[in-house]
């Protein structure tokens, strides 16, 4: 079992992974539910394509909270 597993499951760590891929299904859960209730395909493009440039700034600013806290705590031991 890999070292990066073993902290997920311990709960100390959740990967920034699991962050990048909700962020994704959440943006095309949004393409898709406007596609469905009957907006133009222009429109459904662009909101994905705001929302996809919001969430990449989002993940980044997880990502980057998750490292510092994981430094902060190696520093600590």
């Amino acid at each position: 079992m890999s070292k990066d597993s073993r902290q997920f499951q311990e709960g100390k760590r959740i990967p920034p992974e699991v962050f990048t891929l909700a962020v994704i299904l959440i943006v095309f859960g949004l393409v898709l539910a406007l596609i469905l209730a009957g907006y133009n395909p222009m429109v459904a493009t662009a909101t994905a394509a705001a929302s996809s440039v919001t969430a990449a700034e989002l993940v980044r600013q997880i990502q980057k909270r998750i490292d510092f806290k994981a430094k902060n705590e190696k520093g600590r031991k």
